[in-house]
């Protein structure tokens, strides 16, 4: 036997139907006063209702609150038509889902509610995206920075052994060697616009020189951010933890 779930009408407080079905809302409605205001309240279970509160004449404002699942809604057009509000009550009096889509629907608060769960969202995450712009905006000065100290640290003393030519920069190797991509081995610059191949002058290892540089020059910023945020992180909880 199928269980019927029994819905009261009250309008303006007093209890019209303790099981209303769809022909007892259209009839309660149609007896309104239409200049006269109106609260209607159709509940499916404690806690558990749809309203509608206006002069049928200029307009209601409809709700829906489900105390068991949280869910509370507001019509978007404040003004609703009486037809429209018979349309979304006598749905729900039937059970029928339609009421959800006969009108529009937002949920209430909701500007409230995304303010606030942003402002909670920045406040446990801030510190992830002061890090990300940090590493955005450190990263290129440090990849320059680390060039130039592998320069000076490791190609001058390989560019100018053997030569009195003045080191300026080494450019990397580039390439695969294959059809598409010839490989264009590193060169050691110097200051009078002359450029030699690394590999004349070390003859052998260049190019795991070349490879190690490269890499070097790329990794070592990476670390040295990575060692920086989490220092300014350990040190963010500390404090923290000492203002709880």
């Amino acid at each position: 036997m199928a269980v019927v779930n029994k819905m009261k009408l009250e309008i303006n407080g007093e209890v019209v139907a303790e099981a209303a079905d769809a022909d007892d809302v259209k009839d309660a409605l149609h007896d309104l006063n239409p200049e006269v205001e109106a609260f209607i309240v159709l509940s499916e279970s404690e806690g558990v209702f749809l309203q509608a509160a206006g002069i049928p004449q200029t307009g209601y404002v409809m709700s829906y609150h489900n105390a068991q699942t949280g869910e509370e809604l507001t019509s978007k057009n404040q003004t609703l038509k009486p037809m429209a509000v018979m349309r979304v009550l006598t749905a729900y009096a039937r059970e029928n889902a339609d009421w959800r889509s006969n009108i529009g629907w937002e949920p209430m608060g909701a500007h409230v509610v995304q303010a606030y769960s942003w402002r909670a969202a920045w406040k446990r995450a801030w510190p992830l995206y002061v890090g990300m712009l940090f590493f955005a905006v450190a990263i290129v000065p440090l990849v320059v920075a680390t060039k130039a100290v592998v320069d000076q640290v490791v190609y001058k003393p390989l560019c100018e052994q053997g030569s009195e030519r003045q080191f300026d920069h080494f450019s990397h190797g580039s390439g695969n060697g294959n059809i598409n991509v010839g490989y264009t081995p590193g060169r050691c610059w110097y200051t009078n616009g002359d450029n030699v191949a690394l590999e004349t002058i070390v003859k052998s290892g260049s190019v795991l020189i070349d490879i190690v540089g490269s890499i070097t020059q790329v990794v070592m910023p990476i670390i040295i951010i990575v060692v920086i945020e989490l220092v300014g992180f350990s040190l963010w909880r500390g404090r923290r933890k000492r203002l709880e």
